[in-house]
């Protein structure tokens, strides 16, 4: 029997004993915690259950006998085995951010990570801000990706992002239902739904999840893989204990040996003796993040000794935590356009920014962005987790912000921000599809932002992009925005469009009267 008549038949049993049950697919999802539509595949032989304890699951909520669930099993065997090795539509893929090459230090914490994984499939690690939690999570996935070979998914839940609001679970669901190939239409509206999706989609493979910068429990709950092959680590500032399961792992500063030996790999080998060495690590509060900025400016300044460095933390954190600074002595040396650059990225909302949208906001050509942008990532004040797009560590962001604030003239910074949301007014109208996806949670965060008119104007610009893939959270979100910018402009022209389009997206939801009023 081939894979089709075999699936066609499975489906056509369990159509039968769902029709003989007299149950709705409705009812069914509820006492199953499965999708109404992925119920209405597996009953339509369109896609067969990846594992048979959904199917025991679907029988048992439609009242099946021990002779039912007997044929049951022994169709979805026949169907399982004539079944391609990859079902329709699955496509494993690697989204880890890339390992950071001079990663040093914590070896018993990794140790303890890796041992800790075959007793418990959720994990999370929790610590201060640049404390070095993302990178440890990073370096254990990288470690562990050939045992789940069906995908590696990042998530950023952006918990502690100055100027932009942590993911939601539904946002993060939807997320990850579309990096596993579930195309828009099929992602339903509500969170349990969602959820009931991802574990569905999920179940019978292998899959590694991290889980990055959470608020707290609730935040991740939902997304949390049901099937014990699948591993997530989590990290966040909070314990997460009230997670059931969960393996905990608290991370702390480095320890003396593990900073000196950071700073030294940055810095060089022979800069300084152990003495002044340990001194400057103790001035950096032995947090990974201070280090790396310290160490990236003694080794692009050959001329400075470690004492020198020392003596300028000295007198900084008279009235400065050490954290900050190591950034205030990290932005003073910084050349101009540098300093100015850093500066001005504290004011982008978004998530991460390309070449071409800090050119707008410093108001320079993209290729010279490119260079400044390159430059800070070499000493380490910005982070590159892919090729073209930049982003500021969290309390980076707000230190530079900040700085803005104390140091660039407010007409300044308002005609930065004005050359910002031009832009991206300007290049959503022009752009293609793979640019709107790449540049779709910034120019959320930009509506939210931005001036009146930018917010109403991108937002009508956006719409047929979120109509097309089903991006209805972002639809009702930038245009619930878009209608009160119009209204305290008082421009009725555009709050005629803006209700004509939050209409249409109540109808494609199934809210007939609201779309109506």
């Amino acid at each position: 029997m081939g894979a089709t008549e075999a699936l066609a038949e499975f489906a056509a049993a369990l159509r039968g004993l769902k029709e003989r049950s007299g149950r709705s697919f409705a009812a069914l999802a509820h006492r199953t915690g499965t999708s109404r539509s992925t119920l209405h595949r597996y009953c339509a032989g369109t896609v067969l259950p990846p594992d048979f304890r959904l199917v025991s699951q679907l029988a048992a909520a439609c009242g099946a006998t021990r002779r039912d669930l007997a044929r049951l099993r022994g169709l979805w065997e026949v169907a399982e085995a004539a079944a391609p090795a990859e079902q329709p539509g699955w496509r494993p893929r690697n989204e880890l951010p890339r390992d950071i090459g001079d990663f040093t230090g914590r070896d018993a914490e990794l140790d303890a990570l890796l041992a800790a994984v075959s007793a418990s499939d959720v994990h999370a690690i929790d610590g201060m801000g640049g404390v070095g939690k993302t990178s440890l999570v990073v370096r254990c996935a990288h470690r562990l990706a050939p045992s789940y070979p069906d995908g590696q998914f990042f998530v950023d839940l952006h918990a502690h992002t100055p100027g932009h609001p942590p993911l939601s679970p539904d946002a993060a669901l939807e997320t990850l239902l579309r990096a596993v190939d579930v195309p828009g239409e099929r992602i339903p509206p509500t969170v349990e739904q969602r959820a009931a999706l991802w574990r569905s989609t999920l179940a019978g493979r292998r899959v590694l999840l991290v889980l990055d910068n959470a608020t707290d429990a609730a935040h991740v709950r939902s997304l949390l893989p049901g099937h014990p092959g699948c591993l997530t680590l989590i990290t966040s500032r909070r314990r997460l204990s009230e997670l059931d399961g969960v393996s905990a792992l608290a991370l702390d500063v480095l320890r003396e040996d593990e900073a000196v030996g950071l700073f030294r790999r940055i810095a060089g080998a022979d800069r300084g003796d152990d003495a002044s060495v340990g001194e400057c690590v103790r001035l950096c509060g032995f947090l990974p993040l201070a280090i790396r900025i310290a160490a990236a400016r003694l080794r692009d300044r050959p001329v400075w000794t470690v004492e020198h460095l020392n003596k300028r933390l000295r007198r900084r954190t008279r009235g400065l935590s050490e954290l900050n600074a190591v950034f205030a002595l990290s932005h003073q040396h910084l050349d101009e356009p540098q300093q100015r650059m850093f500066r001005l990225l504290g004011l982008h909302p978004g998530a991460d920014i390309d070449a071409d949208a800090a050119a707008a906001l410093a108001g320079i050509e993209p290729l010279d962005a490119e260079d400044v942008l390159e430059s800070l990532v070499d000493v380490h004040l910005v982070q590159q987790r892919e090729p073209g797009r930049y982003r500021l560590h969290d309390l980076l962001r707000g230190h530079a912000a900040a700085t803005a604030a104390a140091e660039e003239d407010p007409a300044a910074l308002s005609e930065a921000s004005v050359r910002l949301w031009d832009y991206y007014l300007a290049a959503a109208t022009e752009a293609s599809l793979r640019w709107l996806e790449a540049e779709r949670v910034n120019l959320v965060a930009v509506i939210e932002h931005c001036s009146d008119e930018h917010a109403w104007r991108i937002s009508l610009v956006l719409w047929q992009f979120f109509l097309a893939r089903a991006y209805h959270q972002d639809w009702q979100r930038t245009h619930e925005v878009a209608l009160a910018a119009a209204d305290r402009l008082g421009d009725l022209d555009a709050r005629a469009e803006v209700l004509k389009n939050l209409g249409v997206l109540n109808w494609r939801l199934g809210n007939n009267e609201q779309a109506i009023a």
